[in-house]
């Protein structure tokens, strides 16, 4: 990857994502305390976003990853899946529902590159980890510098939200039937889904139940009252420890506070 450049972490997000607010950037705590040795200006996208993917694995522990479900695909498996697409038409909507730090993003722009064909295109990635967005932000913002000089039109948007819940009225059976319109559909979902078994518990299954069963895009109060509940202190207590947790997804931890009080976990 050649010698790495000793910039500070502000100098290049001004680099590469002037365009971007720097809020989380400075609110990310493990990468201010992380030197920063950015790989070389010469250095493919996917290496670029797979250092920025060590250095995060190297900064949070193995149980914080693991509650999240985060495993970050190596370079050879993100460049095999980015092979398996097809041409991508100019003008392009690609979304990646869970982007970690860009990487099969970054592999699908190589081989798009190569191909020639596709020479403007857009990205929605989503990424519900705070601390992941600022080093996804930078890979991005890299590979839209990297896919200009190579003579590609490039935007991206890095949406903080969770993909499944924002898409729930989707995964309905009518929608999936009816016709939607080019801009309502991208050319291209790419995904390495993450690695963990999703509970019973988990709000975005509950939701789902309901749009599956009801067929309504809001769950109502008739149907919140005929859901089972757990006992009031069960309740109390969630609440109790929902307040004083910190410094952990929102869907992560009701999912885990949860589980946890009502033995669901496996």
């Amino acid at each position: 990857m050649g010698t790495p450049t000793a910039l500070q972490w502000r100098e290049l997000w001004s680099l590469y994502c002037s365009d971007l607010s720097r809020e989380e950037l400075d609110q990310c705590a493990w990468l201010q305390q992380t030197s920063v040795e950015w790989p070389s200006g010469d250095a493919s996208p996917v290496e670029v976003c797979d250092w920025l993917a060590r250095l995060y694995s190297a900064q949070m522990d193995e149980t914080h990853r693991k509650a999240r479900g985060q495993f970050f695909t190596p370079p050879a498996i993100a460049r095999f899946m980015a092979g398996l697409s097809a041409p991508l038409p100019h003008g392009a909507w690609v979304v990646e529902p869970g982007a970690g730090t860009g990487i099969l993003l970054a592999a699908l722009a190589e081989h798009l590159v190569r191909q020639g064909n596709c020479r403007e295109w857009r990205v929605t990635a989503y990424e519900i980890e705070p601390a992941l967005r600022p080093a996804l932000a930078l890979a991005l913002g890299y590979l839209r510098r990297w896919l200009n000089n190579h003579g590609v039109a490039f935007n991206y948007e890095v949406r903080p939200a969770d993909f499944i819940l924002s898409n729930s009225a989707r995964l309905r059976p009518a929608p999936l039937l009816d016709h939607m319109t080019a801009d309502a559909s991208p050319h291209l979902i790419i995904s390495n889904p993450p690695y963990f078994k999703i509970p019973k518990s988990d709000p975005r299954v509950v939701d789902h139940y309901f749009r599956i069963s009801s067929g309504n895009t809001q769950v109502s109060a008739t149907e919140l009252r005929n859901l089972p509940l757990p006992p009031l202190d069960k309740i109390r207590r969630i609440g109790e420890r929902l307040q004083e947790a910190d410094g952990i997804s929102k869907v992560a931890l009701i999912t885990q506070v949860v589980g946890e009080e009502l033995n669901l976990l496996r």
